[in-house]
């Protein structure tokens, strides 16, 4: 009876008199004692619980293909506003000159997590077709973290064409940004 009435919320209102109008007033104490217990476990035990399980959609998640969604949940669903990572092997199977427009428009966007992702994927494309676009991230101080990569593709990029236009980008541009790893790609351009 006394555990059934912790449960509730206003046991101090209802139940703690009903115990001692019913049992007595020893019985009192013995619901003193519930209503400690239930106070502990909902209001200091139940939160440090709870608090530890995290939020209740993953912030990455795996999909069956392996590709893995890194963003944010609406209800039960992703709301747009992240990256499905296998986007190189969802336009792998085309042909550049279908794939080339489309990264263009991402590297030029004006966001900056579309220009970052971008910038990853260029480096599967080994066309001098981006090398502006790339450039243009490169004089960006804003993309100071996706600038590792857009030295990375059009390192890839020189490799295939032996393009100067292209190695004078790596070299100038690449040797102005600040990320600090940029430079050990330029060391290994000048090495070759």
């Amino acid at each position: 009876m006394l555990a059934g009435m912790s449960l509730g919320s206003s046991m101090e209102l209802f139940a703690l008199p009903l115990v001692c109008l019913c049992c007595g007033q020893e019985a009192l104490h013995a619901g003193m004692v519930c209503l400690l217990v239930n106070l502990v476990a909902t209001h200091v035990l139940a939160p440090l619980y709870f608090s530890t399980a995290g939020p209740a959609f993953p912030k990455n998640f795996q999909h069956t293909d392996g590709g893995v969604y890194n963003g944010e949940w609406k209800g039960a669903l992703k709301d747009g506003f992240g990256v499905y990572q296998v986007c190189d092997d969802v336009f792998r199977p085309f042909e550049p000159r279908v794939v080339i427009p489309h990264l263009k428009l991402a590297l030029a966007s004006k966001f900056y997590g579309v220009r970052y992702w971008a910038s990853q994927w260029a480096m599967e494309i080994n066309s001098l077709e981006i090398v502006p676009e790339i450039n243009a991230m490169l004089n960006n101080p804003k993309d100071v973290e996706a600038h590792f990569y857009c030295v990375a593709a059009l390192m890839d990029i020189w490799q295939k064409t032996k393009n100067p236009f292209v190695s004078k980008s790596i070299l100038e541009l690449g040797g102005k940004s600040k990320n600090s790893d940029v430079a050990e790609l330029i060391d290994e351009h000048t090495a070759v």
